[in-house]
C-alpha cells in the first residue's frame, strides 16, 4: 500500500506541473520553469514526448523568447 500511495502522489504532482506549466505557457511566464517540464514530459511514451518536442521546439524559437522578454518588463 505503501508503494502506491508513493505512485499515486509521483503522478499527481507531475499532473499538476503540467497543468501549471500550461497556464504558465498560457500567460508567457516561467520560460524555464515550462521549458524544464516540456523535457520531463519527453519521458511519458507517446504522447507526452510528441507534446515535450513540439513544447521544447516553440520555446527555442527567437520570437517566442522576444514574446517572454517583453511581458517581463
Amino acid at each position: 500500500m505503501g508503494y502506491g500511495l508513493i505512485i499515486l502522489s509521483v503522478g499527481l504532482t507531475y499532473s499538476v506541473l503540467t497543468i501549471v506549466s500550461g497556464r504558465c505557457l498560457a500567460r508567457r511566464k516561467g520560460y524555464g520553469f515550462s521549458f524544464t517540464i516540456a523535457c520531463l514530459q519527453c519521458i511519458s511514451i507517446p504522447f507526452g514526448t510528441i507534446l515535450g518536442i513540439v513544447t521544447i521546439n516553440i520555446l527555442l524559437r527567437d520570437s517566442v523568447r522576444m514574446l517572454y522578454r517583453s511581458d517581463q518588463q
